[in-house]
């Protein structure tokens, strides 16, 4: 091989080497960021989805949860009344302030559907230590359905296993001041 060739050659597998080098590098550098905890403010990226806790400093903590009647006067202050069943929770921090309340489902007129997984993503997401569940009956009669106290326990179950407690489920109907509390009723 002539002089030249041969340095073409170095300089072609000198390029390859650093190329090898850097993607190894950068391969440990991905490895170690799975490892280690991002920094707070960091987006977690899982895929193509990326999820961002941002808390507001500036808000204040909401009212105080001690009782059923108090979780009723937040829902049925804030429940909409379209004809739907919506499915809603409110999340309370350990001194059961209120830090925020989310709509889960919206459904149709006699139903609404809700995955424990649906309701705990945001009880997670928001820091929540507890959580109270609500959802409405657009007939305006409150007593709880075979399904309404089947869903209350599988959520208790669910809330177990992830270290958030399940407070109170209140069922609420339209047009009424009226409410079931079924954890009054032995259900939670």
């Amino acid at each position: 091989m002539t002089a030249p060739a041969t340095a073409l050659t170095d300089a072609v597998d000198t390029i390859q080497r650093q190329r090898r080098s850097a993607a190894a590098a950068k391969a440990a550098e991905t490895r170690r960021a799975r490892l280690e905890p991002a920094p707070i403010g960091t987006p977690y990226t899982i895929g193509n989805l990326t999820v961002s806790i941002v808390r507001d400093a500036a808000v204040l903590p909401g009212p105080v949860v001690r009782k059923p009647a108090d979780s009723a006067a937040i829902f049925t202050s804030t429940q909409p009344d379209d004809g739907r069943e919506h499915f809603r929770i409110m999340l309370v921090d350990v001194r059961r302030r209120v830090i925020g309340v989310h709509t889960v489902s919206v459904g149709s007129q006699s139903v609404s559907i809700v995955h424990p997984r649906e309701v705990f993503r945001v009880a997670i997401l928001g820091g929540a230590a507890a959580i109270v569940c609500s959802h409405n009956h657009p007939s305006g009669d409150p007593e709880p359905s075979a399904e309404d106290i089947a869903l209350t326990r599988r959520l208790a179950q669910a809330g177990a296993l992830v270290g958030i407690e399940i407070l109170d489920h209140i069922i609420t109907g339209n047009g009424s001041e009226r409410f079931v509390s079924l954890k009054e009723r032995g259900v939670v």
